[in-house]
Order: structure tokens, then sequence, then C-alpha cells
């Protein structure tokens, strides 16, 4: 129920244009239980919105393994292929 509210609380700050409001949810949802690959896309796409390639591969990757549509997996390959390469911080 708690994961379900989150949900729309996401798309109610996504109406809003609030993209931190809508990643704090997002956060939630996955804090509160499995996610589903849709959970993970949902983030992946915020964190697009924010320029953060990093940990949008993070959600496009945990969300490729979690899929079970072929047609969804071929997207989601092709989506990660334009991202710019995996940068390391030390």
């Amino acid at each position: 129920m708690l994961q379900r509210l989150s949900r729309n609380l996401r798309q109610l700050h996504l109406s809003s244009d609030d993209y931190i409001g809508a990643l704090v949810d997002a956060e939630r949802v996955l804090e509160l239980g499995n996610g589903s690959a849709a959970d993970y896309l949902a983030r992946a796409s915020l964190y697009q919105r924010l320029d953060c390639p990093n940990a949008e591969r993070f959600d496009l990757e945990h969300a490729l393994l979690l899929s079970d549509d072929p047609i969804q997996r071929i997207r989601l390959t092709e989506r990660l292929g334009h991202l710019p390469p995996n940068s390391v911080v030390h």
C-alpha cells in the first residue's frame, strides 16, 4: 500500500515538473520492497531528466535484469548503448 502511495506521489510530482520530489518518491518505492522493472525504469527516466547518466545506467541495468518482455529488453539494451561510457570517480 505504501509503495502504491509513493508511486502516485511520484506521478503527482512529475505532473508539476518537480523531478527532485519525484525522485524522492521513486527512491521510497524501491526502499519499501522489491521494485519492478517499471519502478527502475521510472527512476532511470528521472535520472535522465536530471542529467545523471551513471545512476540512469544502474537503473536501466536493473530493469533489464527484471524484465521478461523481449521487446522491452531490446529497447533497454539500445537505451543503454546511447549512454556515455561509465565513468569512475576516485
